[in-house]
């Protein structure tokens, strides 16, 4: 049997928009966004991804900084198959409960991000073609330091990103 959360447990897609867009004209963009985001798998919400009309769907408190970062990189036109890889990667750092007793250097560099301590980037590269074309994500505390094979990249402070949720 699944755990699934009362509405008031968790976020709802209306919750991350408030706190990704504060002009409240702009919102229901937003909405449409975050809901496309879950029709891909990018956002993961509680239970049922289709939980039936007059249903709230609801997500983890990390899903708003998935899709803060998500947004960032949207803005700068990626394609939703990059994003998808970005936020399985994403999904894998913000503290989805694990097995391995030791953090990943990942997952210290968002938390150091949502605390607002030193300024760490997320650098999303597209491989050499001579390689394999996919994504190369690497977080790091300097924006210039890009993973060997990257032919280009998108950089996003996440520790920016991320004052605007504090």
């Amino acid at each position: 049997m699944s755990y699934i959360p009362s509405m008031r447990e968790g976020l709802t897609v209306k919750g991350i928009a408030e706190r990704l867009q504060p002009d409240p004209e702009l919102r229901p963009a937003m909405i449409r966004r975050l809901r496309h985001w879950t029709r891909h798998d990018l956002l993961l919400p509680f239970g049922e991804k289709h939980s039936g009309t007059g249903r709230w769907r609801t997500y983890r408190d990390e899903a708003v900084y998935v899709a803060a970062v998500l947004n960032e990189l949207a803005n700068n036109d990626l394609p939703v198959p990059l994003l998808k890889a970005i936020a399985t990667n994403l999904w894998l750092h913000l503290g989805i409960p694990r097995v391995l007793p030791l953090p990943e250097p990942g997952e210290v560099a968002m938390a150091e991000a949502k605390s607002g301590g030193r300024a760490v980037y997320l650098n999303v590269g597209r491989s050499l073609p001579s390689q394999s074309g996919f994504a190369i994500i690497d977080y790091t505390a300097f924006p210039d330091n890009l993973p060997d094979g990257v032919a280009s990249a998108t950089v996003v402070n996440l520790t920016k990103v991320f004052e605007q949720l504090r």
